[in-house]
Parts: C-alpha cells; structure tokens; sequence
C-alpha cells in the first residue's frame, strides 16, 4: 500500500522549478520596443526603404539611445532582420 500511495503522490505533485512557459517580458518588451522603431523609421523615411536598412538604423538608434531597462547586449543586424521582429 505504501508503494502506490507514493506513486500516486508523485503524479500529483505541482511543478514548482524551472522557467516558466512562453517568451520572457524582457524579450517581450524588446521587441515591443523594435516594432516601435520600425514604425517610426516608416513614419520618417523618404525614399526606397527596405528592411534591412531599417534593421541597420534600428540597431544604431539603439546603439545610441538604449533604454535602461534594456539588460544585456543589442541585437545585432541580422537578429533583428531575421527574426521577424520588422513584419510587414
């Protein structure tokens, strides 16, 4: 009996270690911040204007002015090309 009353206590105990599921509100806010870049690089730019340019200038933007939340290094000009961060 006590076999399968400890057997049956380790399937219902709760998981309480580890990261928790989905992104992480930093990488949340960082993203959040070079969707607002875009956009503004959008607003403002005059001309033939493509991504990668817009990841060149996101990335000097806050290489110059990075937040102070900002924790860790910038992305770099791929990363924020690549990974989708610019849609549209």
């Amino acid at each position: 009996m006590y076999c399968l009353k400890s057997f049956f206590e380790l399937q219902y105990r709760k998981n309480v270690g580890g990261r928790p599921l989905g992104k992480s509100k930093m990488k949340t806010m960082k993203e959040d911040k070079i969707m607002e870049l875009y956009e503004v690089y959008i607003r403002n730019d005059i001309g033939e204007q493509t991504k990668k340019e817009a990841a060149e200038k996101i990335r000097t933007s806050l290489l110059k002015y990075k937040p102070n939340w900002w924790k860790g290094n910038i992305y770099k000009e791929s990363t924020i090309y690549k990974k989708g961060h610019i849609s549209k």
